[in-house]
């Protein structure tokens, strides 16, 4: 069996045959990589050579959608896992069909159910296009969980934040890595705010003005309690 260091000489290897131009060697060892891999680079930049390579190599895209349609298969005969969840969902993102991640997702909310916690998982996975489309109702189970998941970033990163370089590689990455959790923050805020959780939604509140390096947390705090149909206390 192939060690993460060699899964990982056959990516570097596919980026360097995808720059020459061998796109059916660059394909098979993307694909390698996906499949046999847990690195980080798995399902972010991985799955963006393997669409990238798709305008010139229709093979790409037709191979990511085998995979994304065995991973449905996979749920939807409730043998399907966490890692297959996010497979499928981060598959969906890439190739621009988010609306299959949100249809499987249907499915799995009817009464005859037999596998709710598939259903609560892949929710987890899709909260944030969920809550973009309104459909606050359906989070009521997992925002909760969401909410403090985000005010722990937000606590751990103030605390860190003090020991942080300006300008210094690790002080520009995460302060995108900041600006990225209190975009989620604060639709979770406009989330909880529609479902009425004001005391989790006020504890939120703290922590994204606290952190917000910008200065207009309680202006965005403002917006997203309109769109959710409440005014901010």
């Amino acid at each position: 069996m192939a060690t993460e260091r060699e899964i990982r000489q056959r990516y570097d290897q596919a980026h360097r045959d995808d720059c020459a131009g061998k796109y059916d060697e660059a394909l098979e060892g993307y694909l390698y990589y996906l499949d046999h891999s847990d690195g980080p680079v798995r399902l972010s930049y991985t799955l963006q050579s393997i669409m990238t390579l798709s305008g010139v190599l229709p093979a790409a895209r037709e191979a990511l959608e085998a995979r994304r349609d065995r991973c449905e298969e996979r749920i939807l005969s409730g043998s399907g896992d966490w890692r297959e969840i996010h497979d499928f969902t981060s598959f969906n993102k890439y190739l621009d069909e988010k609306e299959r991640s949100l249809a499987l997702l249907d499915r799995l909310s009817n009464a005859d159910n037999a596998h709710p916690e598939l259903y609560l998982k892949l929710l987890d996975g899709l909260w944030e296009l969920v809550a973009e489309q309104g459909h606050y109702e359906k989070l009521s189970p997992i925002i909760e969980k969401e909410a403090k998941s985000i005010a722990s970033f937000l606590a751990a990163y103030h605390i860190r934040w003090n020991f942080k370089t300006e300008g210094s590689h690790e002080y520009s990455r995460d302060l995108a890595l900041l600006r990225n959790q209190l975009l989620k923050a604060i639709l979770a805020y406009q989330v909880l705010i529609a479902l009425r959780k004001d005391g989790i939604a006020e504890k939120l509140a703290r922590w994204i003005i606290k952190c917000d390096p910008s200065g207009d947390a309680n202006a965005l705090l403002n917006a997203a309690a309109a769109k959710a149909g409440r005014r901010c206390e």
